[in-house]
């Protein structure tokens, strides 16, 4: 975070570009209204939440308006409600025709978000590259690049066996 408003920070990207003082406003303001952040927007990024920071992050990049973003980890850190505003987000942004690409260990994110996955091996080689729905299914290979795990153990002298996933 560079500037003591978060208004600020997120025209700081745009008035770098050659642009008018109007359309950088306009950019602005746009992107505090689709991202409906407007009420942050004369605090001070030192004083925001982690969450509300990583909100101003992404209207900082969106306000350049990429085609293409790249995600590592979206919903890492972020409270229920704040990862629901992002996903809600990025099902947006695909809509609008925006490429994303996704690293990510979350499954029910990679389902939601993601038609195509790529599953990457604890040695960086691919796995799988294919529809999302095929690969969140084939618990052998889930297990092998180390996003499911059998969890066990002891109730009353009885043994379980659970599916572990990362959240």
């Amino acid at each position: 975070m560079l500037t003591t408003r978060v208004w600020d920070e997120i025209a700081y990207g745009p008035l770098q570009l050659p642009l008018s003082s109007s359309e950088v406003k306009g950019r602005v303001e746009d992107i505090l209204t689709f991202l409906d952040i407007g009420h942050l927007r004369d605090r001070s990024p030192h004083r925001l939440s982690g969450g509300e920071q990583k909100k101003v992050a992404l209207a900082s990049v969106l306000v350049l308006n990429p085609q293409v973003l790249i995600f590592d980890e979206p919903t890492n850190g972020l409270d229920p409600r704040t990862q629901s505003w992002l996903v809600n987000v990025l099902l947006k942004l695909n809509k609008q025709g925006r490429t994303l690409v996704i690293a990510t260990h979350n499954l029910e994110l990679a389902h939601t978000l993601c038609p195509r996955s790529l599953l990457l091996s604890e040695q960086h080689q691919i796995l799988f590259d294919g529809p999302s729905d095929q690969i969140l299914n084939d618990y052998d290979m889930l297990r092998e690049a180390n996003l499911i795990d059998d969890f066990s153990h002891t109730h009353h002298n009885q043994t379980h066996t659970h599916r572990y996933t990362h959240q």
